[in-house]
C-alpha cells in the first residue's frame, strides 16, 4: 500500500472524486458538479498522467498562473479550467510519459522517497519540454 505525504496542520485531507457520465452533457449539469469541489475528472481519450506533465511545465503552469488571482487558496472556476489548453503530443509521447511516471516515480513515492521521486518528476517535465520546443521549430 503507497504511504502518503504526511497531512500539514489545518490541512483538509477530503477529496471529491467523480466520474463523469452521461449524465454530463448537459453543460448545466457539468457546472454544477465542478464548483461544487470536484478535485479529480478521469480524462477520456488523453492519459491522465500526460495532461498533469502538461499542466506542470512551463506553458500549462503560464496559463494557470495567468488565472490565479484573489486571496487565498488558488481555485480555478469551471470556466477557467475549460480555457486551458494541453498541447496534443502523440498517443506514442503520452504512454511514454504514463510509462515513466509508473517505472520512475511511482516506486520511489511507495518507498517514501519523496525528494527522489520529486527529482524524476522534474527529469520528466525537462524532456517533455524539449518534446514540445523540438515540435514547435518543426511546424
Amino acid at each position: 500500500m503507497r504511504e502518503k505525504p504526511p497531512i500539514l496542520e489545518g490541512e483538509n485531507p477530503t477529496k471529491i472524486i467523480a466520474t463523469l457520465g452521461p449524465a454530463t452533457d448537459d453543460d448545466a449539469v457539468l457546472r454544477g458538479i465542478v464548483d461544487a469541489g470536484v478535485d479529480l475528472v478521469r480524462l477520456k481519450e488523453i492519459e491522465p498522467d500526460y495532461v498533469a506533465y502538461f499542466l506542470r511545465t512551463r506553458y500549462g503552469w503560464a496559463q494557470i498562473h495567468r488565472l490565479i488571482n484573489g486571496v487565498g487558496p488558488a481555485n480555478l472556476s469551471f470556466d477557467e479550467i475549460c480555457s486551458l489548453r494541453v498541447g496534443m503530443a502523440s498517443a506514442e509521447t503520452q504512454r511514454e510519459i504514463s510509462r515513466r511516471h509508473a517505472a520512475e516515480v511511482l516506486p520511489l513515492q511507495d518507498r517514501g522517497e519523496f525528494a527522489a521521486a520529486a527529482e524524476r518528476v522534474r527529469g520528466v517535465l525537462i524532456d517533455l519540454e524539449r518534446g514540445i520546443r523540438e515540435q514547435g521549430a518543426q511546424q
